[in-house]
């Protein structure tokens, strides 16, 4: 192996590594000598790859949610009409978040910082592209609408039900197969059709 390839794999290392700390304990719960720890590197080690907790937090951030933010987005992009777009991207998005319980938590955790600095670093660096992405697709869709309100909710379709895994089971009508991510992804692109009253090939 090649210094190089031997720096890519420590760096990957400690992103995999802190990613379940993040989402377990939040930005202020998580040191950089625990982190170190976790990896079984010196702490010292951690500063050559990232010069602080921030950076790195921004890195983790960015390696977690890689699925989504570049993974789902490119669904956005497209040569298919919106809808069938906007489907695609749905699907991906469950697909990543049921595939990485981490990921849920990890989020979470960032919707309730009253850090104002870190979350504004957080929106350019990770969510913009993707975010502004889901914003002109709706916009195609429905121009008379207000396109941020559209693309909060159709977000909101997803993570909400996401986040109720640990409840939803004892919920009235709850069956086996709503745990699947097929058919929650079934069910909003069947209200994403219904809410754009639109019919497109391909969707």
């Amino acid at each position: 192996m090649t210094r190089a390839s031997q720096r890519r794999e420590t760096r990957e290392d400690i992103l995999a590594a802190s990613v379940p700390l993040f989402a377990s304990y939040g930005y202020e719960g998580v040191s950089m000598r625990q982190i170190a720890a976790e990896v079984g590197v010196q702490p010292a080690a951690l500063y050559y790859y990232f010069p602080d907790k921030q950076k790195l937090h921004l890195a983790v951030m960015e390696f977690a949610l890689k699925g989504i933010t570049t993974g789902a987005t490119a669904r956005l992009h497209e040569a298919k009409p919106p809808l069938a777009r906007l489907n695609n991207f749905c699907v991906a998005m469950i697909d990543a978040l049921s595939a990485n319980p981490e990921l849920l938590p990890l989020l979470q955790r960032e919707r309730l910082t009253d850090d104002h600095d870190r979350t504004k670093l957080l929106y350019e660096e990770v969510f913009a592209k993707p975010f502004e992405a889901l914003v002109d697709t709706v916009k195609e869709m429905k121009p008379d609408q207000d396109p941020l309100l559209l693309a909060i909710s159709v977000l909101g379709l997803v993570n909400f039900y996401l986040e109720l895994k640990r409840v939803r089971r004892f919920m009235p009508g709850w069956r086996s197969e709503h745990e699947w991510p097929e058919t929650l992804s079934l069910h909003v692109t069947g209200l994403l059709k219904k809410i754009f009253a639109e019919e497109e090939d391909g969707c």
